[in-house]
């Protein structure tokens, strides 16, 4: 295979039988833009939306349908699994991250956590720019309140502070813009 433009697609929430506003802004973005990969890894919630407007994914996790929670560092192993399978150099390819927001720290850490594992040592990832509107009327609401969006964040920032993965100064820049 060529160097390998892969897209990863990481779903927030649904309503029931439908995908939710989230997974439907990112599914667009995704159908909108196929081709500028050649890869195609997406969450069930998503694909859904992505097939709707005649594209299908060489992946899809979560198949079964609809709510099935899968773990993000689980989502990712089986992303790179698959990729490896397929015979992809981990080491060359483009990761483009399609993601919420609010889940893009933790996308991020455990695609890089996972990819230096497997001996990569300067993985390119980036997140792509869609705007995803927050979906009120999800059916996964408990997980997405303000509390459980917020306190985990704010936890993994003391750690990473801890370990010096970041420094004061880092923080300060990204709240201050300087």
């Amino acid at each position: 295979m060529a160097k390998a433009r892969v897209l990863l697609g990481f779903a927030i929430g649904h309503r029931g039988q439908e995908p939710g506003l989230s997974n439907e802004d990112m599914g667009f973005y995704a159908a909108a833009n196929w081709s500028e990969w050649n890869c195609h890894l997406l969450q069930y919630e998503i694909a859904q939306v992505v097939r709707r407007v005649g594209f299908k994914a060489e992946h899809i996790a979560g198949e079964g349908g609809l709510g099935l929670w899968l773990h993000t560092q689980e989502l990712v192993r089986q992303y790179l699994d698959i990729l490896q399978s397929w015979g992809v150099n981990l080491s060359t390819a483009e990761y483009y991250v399609l993601c919420h927001s609010s889940h893009w720290s933790g996308c991020l850490w455990f695609l890089k956590k996972e990819l230096v594992a497997r001996g990569v040592t300067d993985p390119r990832i980036a997140r792509l720019p869609v705007k995803v509107r927050y979906d009120y009327k999800s059916w996964q609401w408990p997980t997405r309140s303000f509390v459980h969006l917020a306190v985990p964040k704010v936890l993994r920032g003391i750690q990473s502070l801890w370990r010096r993965d970041i420094s004061v100064r880092d923080v300060l820049r990204y709240f201050l813009g300087r």
